[in-house]
């Protein structure tokens, strides 16, 4: 899970000693069913307007005086998390990091009750250890979620599967709010954002007429892939799995770009018969290779091999860009 893993990463830049968790759950009986729950913290956004009441805090008149009731949280970063009870209603995990170290940096349950009035039960706890943090990142890392064996938790509700045009965010970062969507939407060559691509039709489906159940049913069932040839380059969509790809052409996995693997001519072809859509681009080398000294390296973002050295440096290492993305690399 490529979005657990990038979660996890953002809450390793969070300080431990200064982080609190909190467990903000929905009272069913104040809603019909879970839907009519998520869709109205969605539509109040409680989970935002709880962080703004936490950082402003709370100032009643005492006869006279003006005292604090619930003082000014002082508030570095937060990521908040999405999860699902058995019975279809959602619940958030909300990591908060402040300004304050250890028990000063205590919330209190009264305070954040008095600030998520929806609840059935809040909880607010603190970490005691650096191994503590670790491990409770780590197993959300591996597993998608924080509490051991509630699998269910990661699980889309019945409701959920057969909205159309439904877009449910597992989590929200104070340091990246623009953080896209990370449903399966994508944005084909057209530029027609958010576009669905059918992996076994190759047709397109505006957002708004997809369920879950129609995205999920279709995960594995297609590939993405680019092929370099000699003269071209292709990308698209392939009527083959995933897994049926690493089974039949035997490669490695290279951060930042990918499944890589070589293949034959023939099995280029046979490749592209499979192709439900995609863009071809051609490009011409031949008199790029004669006039310009050639140096090969591994292109960490296109494949290529082939670079161009453009100058050279005075110290040991050398410039070059990719002939085929541009990309300008130190060697």
């Amino acid at each position: 899970m490529w979005w657990a893993k990038k979660s996890a990463a953002d809450l390793r830049e969070f300080d431990w000693k200064n982080t609190r968790e909190i467990v903000l759950t929905i009272n069913p009986s104040l809603f019909k069913d879970g839907k009519e729950a998520y869709d109205y913290v969605m539509e109040h956004k409680l989970i935002p307007g709880f962080i703004r009441n936490l950082q402003r805090g709370l100032h009643v008149k005492v006869g006279k005086d003006w005292v604090w009731k619930y003082k000014p949280v002082e508030i570095t970063r937060y990521k908040t998390f999405l999860e699902w009870h058995k019975s279809g209603f959602p619940h958030w995990h909300v990591m908060v990091e402040t300004a304050k170290y250890g028990r000063f940096s205590q919330i209190g349950g009264d305070m954040i009750r008095h600030y998520w009035p929806v609840a059935k039960w809040v909880h607010e706890s603190f970490f005691e250890s650096r191994k503590h943090w670790n491990e409770q990142v780590g197993y959300f890392e591996k597993n998608g979620y924080f509490h051991k064996n509630k699998k269910h938790q990661t699980r889309l509700p019945k409701w959920a599967l057969e909205i159309p045009g439904l877009k449910i965010r597992r989590s929200s970062h104070s340091m990246r709010p623009e953080r896209e969507d990370q449903g399966s939407c994508k944005k084909d060559s057209d530029g027609r954002e958010g576009w669905f691509i059918d992996p076994l039709t190759g047709k397109m489906l505006a957002p708004e007429t997809v369920t879950y159940h129609k995205r999920l049913d279709a995960c594995g069932k297609g590939t993405l892939l680019k092929l370099y040839m000699r003269d071209k380059e292709v990308e698209g969509l392939f009527r083959i799995p995933y897994r049926q790809v690493r089974k039949d052409y035997p490669g490695e996995y290279k951060a930042g770009i990918g499944y890589v693997f070589r293949v034959s001519a023939q099995e280029a072809d046979k490749l592209l018969s499979k192709m439900l859509l995609g863009v071809e681009r051609r490009y011409l080398k031949t008199r790029w290779l004669k006039e310009r000294k050639i140096i090969k390296h591994w292109c960490p973002v296109c494949g290529d091999w082939t670079y161009q050295k453009i100058r050279e440096v005075r110290d040991e290492s050398d410039l070059y860009t990719c002939l085929r993305c541009k990309n300008v690399y130190e060697y």
